[in-house]
């Protein structure tokens, strides 16, 4: 996992495979300071988005239940956007969208896709 400084707090985090000038491969996640705990972010200051990464780099997608501005208040003032926290249009899984508060759970299928993932794909 790497953290890194961003100049824009609308980034919060995404998992990469960096590949080296001479094709070797290193897998990280990379993640914005200001989404760790103690962070002064208005919605992703729990870790939940390293969590979210960490899901991406097992292979895992994001739920088909929410998009993108579904589950967070409105901090950026754009139109359109909930200013509910964890309200009608959100679910818990840490693989959908939202505020860190509200994203708590993996779902069974996650959990088993990671297993599966972990074996199968990145051999560990």
């Amino acid at each position: 996992m790497f953290l890194i400084d961003f100049p824009s707090i609308a980034f919060t985090g995404s998992s990469i495979s960096f590949i080296e000038e001479d094709d070797e491969e290193f897998y990280g996640i990379i993640v914005g300071i200001d989404t760790v705990p103690g962070s002064s972010h208005p919605v992703w200051n729990l870790c939940v988005t390293a969590t979210h990464s960490a899901g991406h780099w097992f292979g895992l997608g994001h739920t088909q239940f929410t998009r993108a501005g579904d589950c967070e208040p409105n901090w950026l003032k754009r139109d359109g956007q909930s200013n509910e926290l964890c309200g009608a249009r959100c679910d818990a899984n840490i693989m959908s969208y939202g505020a860190d508060a509200c994203l708590t759970e993996f779902t069974a299928e996650k959990i088993t896709a990671v297993r599966d993932n972990a074996i199968k794909v990145l051999g560990i």
